[in-house]
């Protein structure tokens, strides 16, 4: 969730990130199927995560249930009781709210984090100093998710066929609707690759699902790379925000490579030189890129 709209050169003003909203296989194809023709977009760059392969995986937040259901009164009965639970949190964005404070949503008004106009997301973590070091931000860590098996790290015997089928259904869906299609695996960070590499129970999953990928990509001949190791880009831990969540300055690199692509530089009106030339301004840290 951390691609821009600057970084998009002249396509900035048409740029939305939609990974907030689409968090699984069928939310996706749910956008291929039922978009109308006017308003996809020219070009689509996927991250496909592990747990869009993963059959025991269970996605709560989907597009497809909120657009196919409507909320019934247990909905606001459960987000009523969430807040409830929090009431100190519900409190302090009352405070803000009525002190002036200009923030759409609790969280916003809480720490400063939420959704921007483009779709990327916007973290309150502080910048990185020089000493800054990899932590896992996240409440619980990937590496307590991993260890109990929950929250998209299910225990599984390795990539469901169906799912995978799927995911080459819908790039099939978004070329014959004239989209360039491109795609990438997000990273994880060391201490969560070498847990699922440990786990009998996680490691199927870890050494199919990259190459399942990239073969169903490249069975249609679209870009694709597999990022999730930092290390084949020169970087560390350091560029995550938590254990599989990677932050501003990785987007950039990763941006870089795809444009090594010529269908994708074809499609982007982005000048990889000008990319380059924020990655080596000394003001560009590990998360943030400079005058951004």
């Amino acid at each position: 969730m951390q691609f821009r709209d600057w970084m998009f050169g002249p396509d900035s003003n048409r740029f939305v990130n939609l990974g907030g909203l689409v968090q699984s296989l069928d939310d996706l194809e749910l956008v291929a199927t039922s978009a109308p023709a006017g308003s996809l977009p020219r070009f689509l760059l996927i991250g496909v995560d592990a747990r869009w392969l993963n059959g025991n995986s269970r996605d709560p937040d989907k597009l497809s249930l909120a657009t196919q259901s409507p909320l019934t009164w247990e909905d606001y009965v459960r987000a009523t009781r969430a807040y409830v639970a929090r009431p100190r949190v519900v409190a302090k964005a009352v405070r803000l709210l009525f002190a002036g404070k200009q923030a759409i949503g609790i969280r916003a008004l809480v720490d400063s984090s939420g959704f921007r106009r483009d779709g990327s997301f916007r973290w309150s973590y502080s910048v990185p100093d020089s000493d800054f070091r990899y932590v896992d931000r996240v409440t619980p860590t990937a590496l307590e998710r991993i260890r109990i098996g929950t929250l998209g790290f299910e225990r599984t015997s390795g990539v469901d066929r169906a799912r995978l089928h799927q995911l080459g259904r819908v790039l099939d869906v978004f070329t014959r609707r004239g989209v360039i299609v491109a795609g990438f695996i997000p990273p994880l960070a060391g201490p969560v690759v070498a847990a699922l590499e440990a786990d009998d129970r996680q490691r199927p999953l870890l050494m199919q699902f990259g190459p399942s990928v990239a073969a169903t990509f490249a069975a249609r001949g679209l870009s694709f790379v597999d990022a999730s190791r930092l290390e084949q880009f020169g970087l560390d831990d350091r560029y995550m925000g938590d254990g599989y969540h990677a932050m501003e300055t990785f987007h950039v690199v990763l941006l870089t490579r795809l444009l090594q692509d010529p269908k994708v530089q074809l499609a982007l009106q982005v000048r990889p030189e000008w990319l380059t030339s924020l990655l080596r301004d000394p003001r560009t840290n590990y998360w943030y890129v400079a005058g951004h």
